[in-house]
């Protein structure tokens, strides 16, 4: 059986959170993380490391992903094929 990885796209993520504190484009003004934590309640030390790159935990994931109102298949890219 062949099957194909998925890698976690932090990036992605960072660029998405950084996007959705971004409310004015024309003029650049940004919430602050704290601002954004009380919106999507999410710590925002998360938010922080999320928007750096790092991996969340499941249930954090999830929950930034309804934030971002995003599929959380948006985040993966598919890695190379493989055999189990």
């Amino acid at each position: 059986m062949i099957m194909a990885k998925l890698k976690y796209n932090g990036a992605l993520m960072g660029k998405y959170i950084t996007a959705a504190r971004t409310i004015d484009k024309k003029n650049d003004i940004v919430i602050s993380l704290r601002q954004a934590a009380k919106l999507s309640g999410i710590d925002h030390v998360t938010l922080s490391r999320l928007q750096k790159g790092n991996a969340p935990d499941i249930d954090t994931f999830a929950n930034v992903c309804t934030w971002l109102d995003k599929p959380m298949s948006l985040f993966f890219n598919k890695a190379k094929w493989a055999s189990p």
